[in-house]
């Protein structure tokens, strides 16, 4: 990773780099991708632990602390991602503007390599970042919306593994990852990952001079395409928790390149995203089947799934309700002004972009991957051109292919 000299690239910067005095602070985002690998995005997630709270010159929690505090809390947070066939890093750092303290621009960046370039690696540490890896996931598959995800997930990805990305009990794996596991994936992060970097507030020349020296280009792009899934019917399963739940799975033709895309998005939204949907107008507020239902897309597999929490003797019923609701999104049977408000409020999330520069950077990072050059406001107006006929056309090809019940089984001892 070249981090001291200038780099000529042919890339256009124009979303890449704001130079703006709206913020006190200056945020570098760096986005390293490549292709996804179950080892790899382990490594890559206990990795994430390790920069940025620890490094060779400051080994200890105590040591960093000190030096945080004496550049004004500056910062670096990580995290790794996996999704539709990549997997990518995320490195976001943070400092003030050094014209209102009194360090200079260099020492903030020499701090930078520091964290980056000279992470402070440890067998002791190395447990310990895993028994907090692992804990983390056991927590989330001990809440029942959480558990009954995966397991629609890993059910969808016995028959189409691409899907296997997306499920997250994997503790056994975690154990076998070794020290020099992670080394081997932080190496390759730095010498062979491509490299995404965007910059944001009142910067200098050589600081953006900088930012730009560590592009390093790539053609990586998600894996856009609809799954092979036959139609799998209902599998209920019981777990000793006092609330079900329910997820019902549709395939769809549709992903993020297609010409029905903004349909298919502004379509799921009246169905079940926004607050005046229809799921949640029917089923969960009129009806009062279920505590809450929402729609998840999908949006590079074209997958939807509708989840929600339920009483057990609700769930023919519920069920019974979707696909109603599904046939009013076929039928156009519901008022336009559900679909007018669901495009308000995806284009208000649009605008207000500009006031989150964490939000901004992922927006950008995502079309780049998706192989889309598409603004804010070609966004806004292709959304504006969906009308309740286009969606549908999209709802007409929703296939179902799994019900699935996470049936809850209240403990008798603790009843």
């Amino acid at each position: 990773m070249v981090l001291n000299h200038v780099r000529c690239t042919k890339r256009k910067m124009k979303n890449n780099f704001i130079k703006t005095k709206k913020y006190k602070n200056i945020n570098l985002y760096l986005y390293f991708t490549s292709d996804y690998d179950l080892k790899k995005h382990l490594c890559l997630s206990l990795l994430a632990f390790f920069i940025g709270d620890y490094s060779k010159k400051y080994p200890t929690k105590e040591k960093m602390t000190f030096a945080k505090d004496n550049l004004y809390a500056a910062n670096i947070y990580t995290g790794s991602k996996a999704r539709a066939g990549l997997a990518y890093f995320t490195i976001k750092y943070t400092f003030l503007n050094p014209c209102f303290v009194d360090v200079d621009e260099k020492e903030f960046v020499a701090f930078f390599k520091e964290l980056v370039l000279n992470p402070y690696f440890s067998e002791e540490l190395l447990e310990e970042f895993k028994t907090i890896y692992k804990a983390n996931i056991q927590r989330s598959l001990d809440k029942p919306n959480k558990y009954a995800s995966n397991r629609v997930n890993q059910i969808i990805g016995q028959e189409d593994p691409i899907f296997n990305i997306y499920t997250v009990d994997k503790i056994e794996m975690i154990d076998s990852i070794t020290l020099e596991d992670v080394k081997n994936v932080y190496h390759d992060l730095l010498n062979n990952f491509g490299i995404d970097v965007f910059l944001v507030g009142d910067y200098s020349d050589e600081l953006l001079a900088y930012a730009k020296s560590l592009i390093r280009e790539h053609d990586y792009h998600f894996n856009n395409c609809s799954l092979n899934i036959n139609e799998l019917g209902e599998v209920v399963e019981d777990k000793n928790v006092s609330q079900s739940s329910l997820q019902i799975v549709y395939k769809t033709p549709f992903n993020r390149t297609s010409k029905e895309f903004y349909a298919y998005m502004l379509g799921n939204s009246v169905f079940g995203i926004v607050p005046t949907s229809l799921l949640f107008d029917e089923v969960r507020e009129k009806l009062s089947l279920c505590y809450y239902i929402s729609v998840l897309d999908y949006k590079n597999e074209g997958i939807v799934k509708v989840y929600t929490a339920i009483d057990g003797k609700n769930k023919d019923e519920l069920v019974k309700q979707v696909d109603i609701q599904l046939q009013r999104m076929i039928n156009k049977d519901y008022d336009p002004i559900k679909l007018d408000f669901a495009r308000a409020l995806l284009a208000d999330s649009l605008n207000a972009l500009q006031d989150n520069t964490d939000a901004y950077t992922e927006y950008y990072f995502m079309n780049k991957l998706n192989g889309i050059e598409c603004n804010r406001q070609e966004y806004v107006k292709n959304l504006e051109s969906v009308t309740v006929d286009d969606i549908s056309e999209v709802f007409k090809k929703y296939q179902h292919v799994l019900t699935y019940m996470l049936n809850g089984v209240k403990d008798e001892k603790d009843s």
